[in-house]
């Protein structure tokens, strides 16, 4: 059973069936034999005692893609997704502590297993919470179909390369907490259908300005710049936090991304504008966390104005002045966090804040009033 835990969290892939048309009974192209042998090479290295992989028999069903897990499109034969997950477990079970158990001593040390190098049409590869220690191999970037890719948590080294963002096809991908070094590619402006960028902890050295400019699509320096600005519209998810970005955090860095949900630039040297920059209620962040910056000022009407936020964290920075009153109007808003140097009464506003569970007011100077 372990064997299969780790299973998942090496290769999970979920076919959209309507755009993959998995296979059939009635038509379809057996597997290409260097894909076949590449899985039988997987399984070779394994300890399956469950026998869960029994089908994955080349004497008894030669073709792969009637193997458990496996689907193939039915035009080509040729693999997009293997889906190895767990059966269902026990209510009881902590399903984080149990995963991240079944990970200790891990024998998937090294380098990416080169065997994956001929499954070209996956869409779905998760390989995170290894240990390869090694850089990201070139023949990853050749998979022209990719919509997905986790490499977090590997100690990967190298530079923070440019050509694993020339997959145009990828709509996330996660980078995080690994030994890579550098820029934010200017590549990543190209991927029109991005929708996650996870690049925390990794030493991504750059103005934050820059960053922005990269996640609009904009191509020159200037970033009222909108020639560009809808190419990555779609953008939901960025953390990029914890790692040594610097420069000045603005409103106006949202405007381009009204789609966006989670931001998360926590642990950096960022600074805020004197003046923010004033958006609308349009914008529909749900988390926003600029913890650990060296922000300082008043806390941005702006930002109090994003009447989805639910997650507002903006500790451990200079923040002075008052708790603005208008933030009762944040009806959503679950958890706030505001351990700063503000001074004056707790607004009762926040009353009207009834989904509101955590909140850290810590280390300021307020009175209740």
């Amino acid at each position: 059973m372990a064997l299969i835990i780790l299973l998942v969290l090496i290769i999970l892939a979920i076919a959209d069936v309507n755009s993959s048309n998995e296979i059939s009974s009635n038509s379809y192209s057996a597997c290409p034999e260097n894909e076949k042998q590449a899985l039988l090479v997987f399984k070779e290295g394994l300890i399956d005692d469950a026998n869960r992989l029994a089908s994955w028999d080349p004497h008894h069903h030669p073709d792969c893609c009637t193997w458990f897990g496996v689907v193939c499109g039915n035009m080509t034969g040729h693999i997009l997704s293997l889906n190895l997950s767990l059966p269902p477990l026990d209510d009881t079970v902590d399903i984080d502590s149990y995963l991240m158990s079944m990970l200790k001593g891990s024998d998937f040390h090294g380098p990416i297993p080169n065997f994956l190098r001929n499954m070209t049409s996956l869409r779905h590869l998760d390989l995170s919470y290894n240990n390869f220690k090694s850089s990201i191999p070139e023949w990853l970037y050749r998979f022209s179909s990719l919509q997905v890719l986790s490499l977090s948590a590997n100690e990967l080294q190298g530079d923070i390369s440019s050509a694993i963002f020339n997959i145009s096809t990828l709509n996330e991908i996660d980078l995080s907490w690994n030994d890579l070094e550098g820029k934010l590619p200017r590549a990543v402006g190209n991927l029109c259908n991005l929708r996650s960028i996870v690049l925390s902890s990794v030493r991504l050295n750059q103005d934050i300005s820059h960053i922005f400019e990269i996640l609009s699509g904009c191509s020159s320096h200037r970033f009222e710049s909108l020639t560009f600005a809808r190419k990555l519209a779609n953008l939901e998810k960025v953390e990029i936090y914890n790692n040594l970005l610097e420069g000045v955090v603005s409103g106006k860095h949202f405007a381009n991304h009204t789609k966006l949900r989670y931001f998360e630039g926590w642990d950096n040297s960022l600074v805020l504008r004197a003046n923010p920059y004033r958006l609308n209620a349009t914008i529909g962040t749900r988390v926003l966390s600029l913890a650990n910056n060296l922000l300082s000022g008043k806390i941005p009407d702006c930002w109090i104005k994003w009447q989805s936020l639910q997650v507002l964290r903006l500790d451990g920075n200079r923040f002075t002045g008052k708790i603005p009153s208008s933030m009762g109007t944040l009806s959503e808003l679950q958890s706030l966090h505001l351990h700063n140097r503000l001074h004056g009464e707790i607004p009762l506003s926040l009353k009207n804040c009834r989904e509101l569970v955590a909140i850290n007011l810590g280390k300021n100077e307020l009175d209740d009033g």
